[in-house]
């Protein structure tokens, strides 16, 4: 059995106090799960996360990005990184290797963000007590964060003239291309867009760091929506619906933050809200629609009678 330390001090954290029931509840999961490891990134799935924990699994992403910025999720990937968590638990060197050790599978480029983040521990436990591998040796006085700290190739404390019994960490084989980071999420030209194609929905004045955090969420979701072309069709599929576009009876308009919020994304982008049946449907009673659809279909009585004698 693993043991986590969690601050009693957590409860009374801004931040956390401000945070929903689900957020805080789901904060200490990724905290205390019996996959999280020492460097506080890894990799978890959301069938997972919604099998422990209960929540929806088309609900995580919100939830998720409810927790910006002590949380960063790659839903492409299935990876979480808690930030603070190798800071509050490391009390020594042998912690923060061991983190280090943990991270070989993790695409490089999260690895780099890793790296910078924390860089107050590798001051602190790089020079004399972890070995950390750097390009031009260990006789400079470069900063580590400058380099890559984690794709050491040497057996030694550096890729370059250092010599010793180093511990730096080296992934096996060839080191893969670092993955493509996704571009980050045009949130303005975004709303932009949604004003221009959908000036009859409701145009909010403010946009939370909440409702940046579903956006952003969408975005980096799949690599096809992170294009302006792609949210500008997501747009007009939205005007083509008579629901979503306020033209039934439904006293229902949604805006900009219904529409990103993972649940109801996912049902435009299944056609839920596709226009369906006679297009009279919700302009007129049911009754009337019925009686116009019967008269269009009527035919008069082959033997030639009179339909009312």
């Amino acid at each position: 059995m693993t043991y986590r330390s969690f601050d009693t001090k957590t409860w009374r954290d801004p931040w956390f106090e401000g945070l929903k029931p689900r957020a805080k509840y789901l904060f200490i999961y990724l905290w205390t799960n019996d996959v999280v490891n020492q460097a506080g990134l890894y990799q978890i799935t959301k069938k997972r996360i919604e099998f422990e924990t209960g929540i929806e699994i088309d609900e995580i992403d919100d939830v998720i990005a409810d927790l910006e910025p002590k949380v960063a999720w790659d839903p492409a990937r299935n990876i979480v990184w808690v930030k603070n968590f190798c800071k509050r638990q490391c009390a020594n060197p042998k912690f923060f290797t061991g983190a280090l050790h943990q991270l070989e599978g993790i695409p490089p480029d999260l690895q780099e963000k890793y790296t910078v983040y924390n860089a107050k521990l590798f001051r602190k436990y790089s020079i004399d007590r972890v070995s950390i591998p750097y390009p031009d040796g260990m006789d400079t006085k470069r900063d580590p964060i400058d380099t890559h700290p984690l794709s050491g190739t040497g057996t030694g404390t550096g890729t370059g003239t250092g010599t010793g019994p180093g511990t730096g960490i080296h992934l096996e084989g060839a080191e893969p291309p670092p993955a493509k980071t996704p571009s980050p999420c045009p949130q303005e030209k975004i709303k932009n867009l949604y004003h221009e194609i959908l000036p009859g929905l409701p145009q909010g004045k403010v946009w939370s760091e909440k409702n940046q955090g579903y956006l952003r969420a969408r975005w980096k979701s799949n690599k096809e929506y992170q294009s302006l072309d792609w949210w500008k069709d997501f747009f007009l599929r939205v005007k083509k619906s008579d629901f979503l576009a306020g033209r039934t009876k439904e006293e229902f308009t949604p805006d900009l933050e219904w529409l990103v919020t993972s649940a109801n994304f996912t049902k435009i982008l299944n056609g839920r809200y596709d226009n369906r049946g006679s297009p009279l449907k919700g302009k007129v009673s049911d009754i009337t629609t019925r009686n116009i659809q019967s008269f269009q279909e009527w035919e008069p009585p082959e033997d030639g009678k009179e339909m009312f004698s």
